[in-house]
């Protein structure tokens, strides 16, 4: 197996940084943008739920 490695100079080491600088970021804004969904998803449960407690009750009381 032959291996090559590139020269560590400055503008490639810097280059790689930025790069995972710039993955780090977006990572980062993925997994917000995640909890914010998440967040959003649990209230509109939480509020189909209720939604869904008043209409059994209006059914319980217009059965009665």
């Amino acid at each position: 197996m032959i291996r090559y490695n590139l020269p560590e100079d400055e503008d490639n080491s810097k280059e790689n940084i930025n790069d995972y600088k710039r993955k780090i970021n977006h990572l980062s804004e993925m997994l917000d943008m995640k909890e914010s969904i998440s967040k959003l998803r649990e209230k509109h449960v939480e509020r189909l739920e209720h939604q869904l407690k008043d209409m059994s009750r209006e059914k319980f009381i217009f059965v009665n």
